[in-house]
C-alpha cells in the first residue's frame, strides 16, 4: 500500500492534470519520463522525487506547495485510495465537460442541478 503523502501528491497531480485536460503521456512527455512511471506517481505507488515534482509544478504552472495542500494523516486504506481517484476522475470529466458548454447552456445546467439538488432532498 502506497504511503498517505504519496498517494496525497499523487491525487493532487491527477487533479490538477485532469483539469487542464492533458493526459498522462502527456505530461509525462513534457517533463521526459514515461506513461508508465506518470501512472506509478498518480497512485503513489511510486513517490515521486524532489525535481520531477519541481519540474511537473512548472509544466502545471502551480507552486509545489500545491501538492500538499489539505494532506492529513494516512489514508484509510487502498481501497478507499482507489474510489476517491474514481470520484476525483468523474467529478473532473463533469467539470470539463462543464466548461466545454457557451456560457447560457452552463447556466441552464446549474440550474437544473439545482433543481436535482432540492428534489432530492
Amino acid at each position: 500500500m502506497p504511503h498517505h503523502v504519496d498517494a496525497h501528491v499523487g491525487l493532487k497531480i491527477r487533479q490538477l492534470r485532469w483539469t487542464l485536460g492533458l493526459s498522462q503521456e502527456q505530461l509525462g512527455g513534457r517533463i521526459g519520463i514515461s506513461l508508465g512511471e506518470m501512472q506509478r506517481f498518480e497512485t503513489g505507488e511510486r513517490p515521486v522525487g524532489v525535481s520531477t515534482l519541481w519540474e511537473i509544478a512548472t509544466v502545471l504552472n502551480v507552486p509545489i506547495t500545491h501538492f500538499f495542500e489539505g494532506i492529513e494523516g494516512p489514508a484509510a486504506g487502498d481501497s478507499e485510495l482507489r474510489a476517491a481517484i474514481l470520484l476525483e476522475h468523474e467529478a473532473m470529466e463533469l467539470v470539463r465537460a462543464y466548461y466545454a458548454l457557451p456560457a447560457g447552456q452552463r447556466k441552464g445546467l446549474m440550474d437544473l442541478a439545482h433543481t436535482l439538488r432540492s428534489a432530492a432532498k
